[in-house]
């Protein structure tokens, strides 16, 4: 009972603003059209002023422009991260680089909770089996992303969920996984 009452105090209220970080690559726009889609949240994104000319994939059934790269109801931020977002995701698909993350998390932002999107195997990248998956020891990169993510947390008060997902492969986009398509 005292685990739910606690979770209920900490919850986010309905239509706050959360920083989608990592929002270009693919899982990032998947997880900025569930964001809008649900409705419960509204993000946003800080990019740069070329942003379109680096997104590689876009999303399946997705028509024309305005919507061609981010759904209405997505606050686009051009150059600067907005001061009122009370949550935050990181979801890049590449590691991402400890020293960035913890100076965006120490900018004063009022967060109050941060999602990491982290990669399966951080725990046990030491074990035998495990580091036939840590190639070029990208999932240490992650562990330290993880563990600053923590010590900021602590820091700056905010709570704090990992999730370690595995790679995406295809998805809702057009010909992403060319070497596997089987001739029809």
């Amino acid at each position: 009972m005292m685990a739910l009452e606690k979770r209920a105090s900490s919850a986010l209220p309905a239509q706050s603003k959360v920083i989608v970080f990592g929002a270009l690559d693919r899982l990032g726009q998947l997880v900025v059209r569930h964001m809008v889609k649900d409705g419960t949240y509204k993000p946003a994104l800080q990019v740069n002023a070329d942003y379109t000319a680096k997104m590689s994939f876009l999303a399946d059934g997705v028509e024309e422009e305005p919507d061609k790269f981010f759904p209405r109801g997505t606050s686009i931020n051009i150059e600067e991260i907005p001061g009122d977002c009370t949550a935050g995701i990181l979801c890049v698909e590449k590691d991402s680089d400890p020293d960035t993350l913890k100076q965006v998390l120490s900018l004063g932002l009022p967060l109050k909770k941060f999602v990491l999107l982290s990669r399966i195997g951080v725990d046990e990248r030491e074990s035998d089996w495990k580091l036939k998956m840590n190639p070029f020891l990208k999932l240490d990169r992650w562990a330290q992303i993880e563990t600053t993510l923590k010590e900021c947390a602590d820091l700056y008060n905010f709570d704090y969920t990992i999730v370690r997902v595995g790679g995406l492969q295809g998805g809702p986009y057009f010909d992403t996984n060319r070497c596997c398509a089987l001739p029809l």
